[in-house]
């Protein structure tokens, strides 16, 4: 009995880690069962039918897990890569705000001093109507007091 397992089985025996135990096994259940040797041979034939429809099976699902874990390396390093390429867009962002920061400094430090060049123009102009007002006042002023001379010294003259 035991040889007839053994040829049948032979490429299941091959596989497995402790094959003794394996054919007493098949052989204590037969013997359990007061079956006739053709029965044992069926016996035989359908354990290596379902031992070879679960390793398929499972060989199947190993395949099939296998795969799922190398997308799963290939996500982890498209991620790893996603975060460098992020990290040196940060970094580049990160330089781009602090030139567009001083930028906007270098702006409002020469809009204020645009304003404060406004303000004293304004003043100036503001001075120099003043200014002008106060000078043609004064020239009038020069004016009428030659033109008194002129007239009085043409008087004078004729007087004379």
């Amino acid at each position: 009995m035991k040889e007839v397992a053994a040829s049948r089985l032979k490429q299941i025996l091959q596989k497995v880690s402790t094959p003794d135990k394996l054919l007493a096994a098949l052989i204590f259940i037969h013997r359990s069962r007061n079956a006739p040797p053709r029965d044992y041979v069926s016996f035989v034939d359908a354990y290596h039918k379902i031992y070879q429809q679960r390793h398929t099976a499972v060989s199947d699902q190993s395949q099939h897990l296998e795969s799922g874990l190398n997308k799963l390396r290939e996500a982890a390093q498209t991620v790893d890569e996603l975060k460098q390429a992020a990290a040196i867009q940060q970094a580049e962002l990160d330089r781009k705000q602090q030139e567009a920061a001083a930028d906007m400094s270098q702006i409002q430090t020469a809009m204020e001093k645009t304003g404060e060049r406004k303000t004293e123009m304004q003043m100036l102009q503001r001075k120099l109507a003043k200014d002008s007002a106060e000078i043609t006042t004064k020239k009038q002023s020069a004016e009428q007091a030659l033109s008194r001379y002129v007239s009085f010294r043409v008087y004078v003259m004729f007087e004379m």
